[in-house]
């Protein structure tokens, strides 16, 4: 599963233990994502890393939690993550998002049948990822062009700069996908 050990829903101990029931109970599923087991090793690591799941990607927000996961999947289909691909893909189905706009982020979402306000989000979201050293105020005007605060401006940002570090953690801990 990991390179290095981990921890086991059915071997944790306190407070390992019930942070996984708060990771389950929140998520809905009968399973720990590895995303989640890969760090057990180290319960604060694990505790940060869900901290931030639930701060960026989970709470009501100024931001659509579809749009959300759609950034997570760019970005991670850019940086090669094969598993935040298909966790996102499972997790924009999950939520309902229509299955031809997920094929489309897949392939060039550019060209699909995406608002021109959710490409100019993920525009930003992989100048996040490649160039933020590049990024100005030009680039936030465009997004309040199509309507956005500061506030969603910040969203983007941060859902875009969390699946950076979230694409590289676990593909350096050699985290597997699991079956759900």
């Amino acid at each position: 599963m990991t390179f290095i050990k981990t921890i086991p829903k059915e071997e944790a101990q306190s407070p390992l233990k019930e942070l996984y029931q708060e990771i389950e109970d929140t998520i809905g599923f009968n399973k720990i994502p590895n995303a989640f087991i890969s760090s057990s090793i180290d319960t604060e690591i694990t505790r940060w890393v869900w901290q931030g799941v639930k701060s960026i990607m989970l709470r009501d927000s100024s931001i659509d939690r579809s749009l959300k996961e759609a950034i997570a999947l760019v970005v991670s289909k850019n940086n090669s993550c094969s598993y935040c691909v298909e966790a996102h893909n499972m997790m924009l189905k999950a939520i309902g998002y229509d299955s031809k706009k997920i094929e489309e982020l897949n392939k060039d979402y550019q060209s699909s049948s995406l608002s021109e306000k959710e490409k100019a989000v993920l525009d930003l979201s992989l100048k996040v990822t490649n160039e933020s050293y590049k990024i100005t105020e030009k680039d936030h005007e465009n997004l309040r062009k199509h309507g956005m605060t500061d506030q969603q401006i910040l969203e983007v940002i941060s859902v875009a700069s969390f699946f950076n570090f979230i694409n590289r953690f676990v593909d350096a801990l050699g985290t597997d996908l699991e079956i759900v």
